[in-house]
């Protein structure tokens, strides 16, 4: 008797349909109600190149370390001048501009 329920219930597992794919294929594979909120998306950085050639064309200076910061959207960029002392510039990596210690 017990036999005979376990393979009654195997057969019905067997009978139900697959799963739902999980995670963001299994949200995309559908359409979004009205009023859903969408999946969020990577906001969009400048180039680096854009970056580069915005401090190159503050002063020629020979860059010493380039640093991507993903937590604060924002490119951390060291120079040496001139006379050998190295500076440690930020840029926005949103909109290209450059932060002020206070950002």
């Amino acid at each position: 008797m017990r036999r005979l329920r376990r393979c009654a219930l195997y057969l019905a597992l067997l009978a139900l349909p697959p799963p739902a794919p999980a995670g963001p294929a299994g949200a995309a594979a559908r359409p979004l109600a009205r009023g859903e909120p969408q999946q969020p998306q990577q906001p969009a950085v400048v180039p680096l190149r854009d970056i580069l050639a915005r401090v190159r064309a503050l002063q020629p200076r020979r860059i010493i370390e380039i640093e991507f910061d993903r937590d604060a959207l924002r490119y951390e960029i060291e120079i040496m001048d001139d006379r050998g002392w190295v500076h440690k510039l930020y840029y926005d990596a949103k909109t290209g501009n450059p932060l002020t210690g206070d950002e």
